[in-house]
């Protein structure tokens, strides 16, 4: 798979090229793959590079993705990073109409970006427009007591608030008991995977059906 993504990347700077082999190498990517349904509309909401969408339509030719990010200069690369007959339509801005069409939504790394606020109001809507029995997906890193919380929390504050490589004004990590009890009052059933083996990262991935 990763020499599928050097040849996507390849026309990419040298930044993001380096960003990709170190995503790819301490994300859980095709873990969590393994959980998204193999055809169908998938939305890639927070998208970044692409990394993952490139992964989803070359396991299963039979999925569609719509990938989303606020930043243009990551789309910009995502777009560039197309490969022939890949289905993936890379965009800057968010349809809601899409959520309703689609059969997952995948959000990885991005729910702690949001204020608590903004995050249930955001979950609420999407589980609103989720046609029943579509998948919503989220992988973060939960707010723990342990070395691999400090070390990821460091990294994350020097990319948002020294480097600014991530377009967000805060950083919100969330304790995983406090946000599984979130996602089933909005009414979503919840799998909670411990993804963290291998990796210098609490990995937790949050398998939400309607």
């Amino acid at each position: 798979m990763y020499r599928y993504l050097l040849q996507a990347y390849k026309k990419a700077n040298l930044g993001t090229r380096l960003h990709v082999f170190l995503r790819y190498r301490t994300c859980p990517f095709l873990e969590i793959e393994a959980h998204v349904p193999k055809s169908g509309l998938i939305v890639d909401f927070g998208c970044g590079h692409g990394i993952f969408s490139h992964i989803l339509v070359k396991k299963s030719s039979l999925r569609q993705v719509i990938a989303y990010d606020i930043s243009s200069l990551k789309i910009r690369e995502a777009k560039k990073s197309l490969m022939p007959q890949e289905r993936i339509a890379f965009t800057q801005v968010f349809e809601e109409s899409t959520v309703r069409q689609a059969d997952s939504i995948v959000m990885l790394d991005v729910a702690c970006y949001f204020s608590d606020s903004e995050r249930g109001k955001l979950l609420q809507n999407i589980y609103a427009d989720l046609k029943k029995g579509a998948v919503l997906i989220i992988k973060d890193v939960c707010r723990e007591f342990s070395w691999k919380y400090a070390w990821v929390y460091l990294q994350e504050m020097i990319a948002v608030k020294l480097l600014k490589l991530t377009e967000a004004s805060q950083l919100n990590f969330y304790k995983e008991e406090t946000f599984s009890s979130l996602l089933r009052k909005i009414g979503f059933s919840v799998q909670v995977l411990d993804l963290d083996k291998g990796y210098g990262y609490p990995h937790k991935a949050f398998i939400c059906t309607k």
